[in-house]
């Protein structure tokens, strides 16, 4: 699979695809047949850290937090794209990690892009501003509150 083979025990940590910085890795096993998938980057500690300083200078010196709301809804726009562009193979490289129906991983897919067109959607609106609810009867109000760079660690 194309996606597998540019992901191969690497990580994305300031602009490039890494080794971790121990070199270690981990095998991804298809749970249906115990066979291997593929093998990716077991991070440490220190890529994190490291990933964490490249994201904060990124927002502070990079163009991202001198973009315009409507610029920055445009990249997560493309992002959206991409996910939907990349369907399939995203859908099978789920099947196959998770054991799930390939109809559940397609599901899967379409949400995680439902969930990118949504969030691009409110880059642009005004804090304050009163926004249309997905849940009926419920109203959503846009609080802008920036907490800086995060990160998330997955199994």
């Amino acid at each position: 699979m194309e996606l597998v083979d540019k992901l191969s025990n690497r990580q994305y940590i300031d602009g490039e695809w890494v080794e971790s910085s121990n070199k270690n890795t981990r095998d991804i096993i298809n749970p249906y047949n115990q066979e291997t998938i593929f093998t990716v980057a077991e991070g440490t500690k220190e890529d994190v850290e490291r990933a964490i300083l490249a994201a904060r200078r990124s927002f502070e010196d990079g163009e991202w937090s001198l973009e315009t709301s409507e610029v920055r809804g445009k990249k997560v726009r493309a992002v959206a794209d991409k996910i939907k562009e990349n369907r399939e193979e995203l859908a099978k490289l789920e099947t196959l990690d998770t054991g799930k129906t390939l109809e559940e991983s397609y599901a899967d897919m379409d949400d995680i892009h439902n969930v990118f067109m949504y969030f691009a959607g409110l880059a642009d609106k005004d804090g304050g501003e009163i926004i249309n609810s997905p849940i009926p009867n419920a109203e959503s109000k846009v609080v802008k509150e920036p907490v800086g760079v995060v990160t998330q660690i997955t199994p």
